[in-house]
């Protein structure tokens, strides 16, 4: 029987999940201890809460997650929520793309991957929200051993890197490699409006920059407007 349907309708989160924090409202299931005592006996916090703001971040893993919401921090961009989704027992991370598209204090989304068990669910639901507003992603599992280490980690099973590939292209989520690169991209999709046209005017002070901007937007399948 399905979770969703037992008697009391109760969903869960997790397991093996550091739960949620939300900024708005203060809500905060972590279950490390706000503060830590050092060894020589100051105390500090164990674990860096960034200002509110506009980016919702969803993560199977919770160490990874926190070590975004660090990165986000030091860049001063604001959080709305963290969803560590754990294991998936029932809720999983294609529920909480779709609940926050529709929530007008998420700016932007973040998501690390690790597998999703239903793939056509989450095209569908990634596809929708990417519609109304910027997703992000860092995904493991782009190797035989990044798909071992996910499956002991939270029991994800990863299909290739193909397919991967194909899935969040087609569902319009836009890829980050690093934690830099997605912390760029964020702070870019935060302060920019979304492009209306494919034509770019590419403005550059050296010839050899305009060039690797060409290349570039080209790679990206944009057009280059001729002066």
């Amino acid at each position: 029987m399905c979770i969703r349907d037992r008697k009391w309708g109760i969903r869960i989160l997790g397991p093996n999940t550091m739960g949620v924090l939300n900024l708005y409202n203060g809500f905060n299931t972590f279950f490390t201890p706000r503060l830590k005592r050092t060894s020589n006996g100051e105390v500090t916090d164990t674990y860096s809460i960034p200002r509110r703001g506009g980016v919702t971040v969803i993560t199977q893993s919770g160490g990874l997650g926190t070590t975004i919401m660090d990165h986000l921090m030091l860049a001063d961009i604001g959080v709305r929520c963290f969803v560590g989704t754990g294991n998936q027992l029932d809720l999983d991370v294609s529920d909480f793309i779709e609940y926050f598209a529709e929530d007008p204090n998420t700016d932007l989304i973040f998501l690390y991957l690790e597998g999703v068990k239903n793939g056509r669910k989450f095209i569908e639901k990634a596809w929708e929200a990417s519609r109304k507003k910027p997703i992000v992603a860092i995904r493991a599992g782009k190797t035989t051993t990044g798909r071992r280490a996910a499956m002991t980690h939270t029991a994800s099973m990863i299909t290739s890197k193909e397919v991967y590939d194909v899935a969040l292209e087609r569902a319009g989520v836009i890829e980050a490699e690093t934690m830099e690169d997605a912390v760029d991209m964020i702070e870019a999709l935060l302060s920019l409006k979304p492009i209306q046209k494919d034509e770019i005017f590419i403005l550059s002070n050296g010839g050899g920059g305009g060039d690797v901007a060409a290349d570039f937007c080209e790679a990206l399948g944009f057009k280059l407007r001729q002066p």
